[in-house]
């Protein structure tokens, strides 16, 4: 079955990025002791069937309104979770950015050698 002919999402977010050869420093690789933006800035997307659309429209205007906005690692579970219209009792809708009421987390957190190191990355 063609995925564009039926109600299908896909979601997609990478648990970090990369350096490759980036100004200033020309750093290549994840994991260093110096965190970079590029290794803490990653993608995250959705592709939806124009089915799925019609069948989810609020959740489309939802994500498209939100589409510019900080997120966290943290967002993708509750986010998923909507997409795929999961309930459960202790679902958060300011953590999916699928939902109106999605909030842009106040503070990120990047971990560095283990260690949690707080972070403004913009």
């Amino acid at each position: 079955v063609d995925a564009r002919e039926s109600v299908s999402m896909v979601y997609f977010s990478s648990d970090h990025g990369e350096s490759l050869f980036d100004e200033p420093s020309y750093f290549y690789g994840h994991g260093a002791s110096t965190i970079t933006k590029e290794q803490v800035h990653v993608p995250a997307f959705v592709w939806y069937s124009s089915l799925y659309e019609v069948s989810n429209s609020d959740l489309v205007v939802n994500l498209r309104a939100n589409m510019d906005k900080r997120l966290s690692a943290d967002n993708t579970f509750y986010t998923f979770a909507q997409l795929a219209s999961v309930d459960f009792p202790q679902f958060v809708d300011s953590l999916s950015f699928a939902d109106k009421n999605f909030k842009e987390p106040a503070e990120r957190k990047a971990i560095v050698d283990y260690v949690t190191v707080s972070a403004e990355f913009k």
